[in-house]
């Protein structure tokens, strides 16, 4: 594997683990929002190097932003039951 790719999958990996960290230690939709703002800003900062996206993949855009939503959801739902790091937690 290419370092390029590595450092990709490592940058994503401290990401996600930041931004369940973040959800976890301030449990709900501030922290929800906070986490997609953030994205979204750091997307902004790609825009002027790509091309606009094919008008024939919006409604994939828009069924992955309502999959992001309800996965949002579901994450806040299971950090507020218990941590995801301890299944005995869950099964109660």
């Amino acid at each position: 594997m290419s370092d390029p790719v590595i450092a990709a999958v490592l940058c994503a990996a401290l990401l996600h683990a930041g931004w369940n960290t973040l959800i976890k230690a301030h449990g709900g939709a501030v922290a929800t929002i906070l986490v997609a703002v953030g994205a979204g800003l750091l997307c902004a900062l790609a825009l002027p190097f790509v091309t606009a996206p094919a008008p024939a993949s919006w409604p994939y855009i828009g069924a992955s932003a309502l999959a992001q939503v309800g996965y949002y959801f579901l994450l806040i739902a299971t950090y507020r039951r218990g941590d995801l790091s301890h299944p005995e937690s869950l099964s109660q």
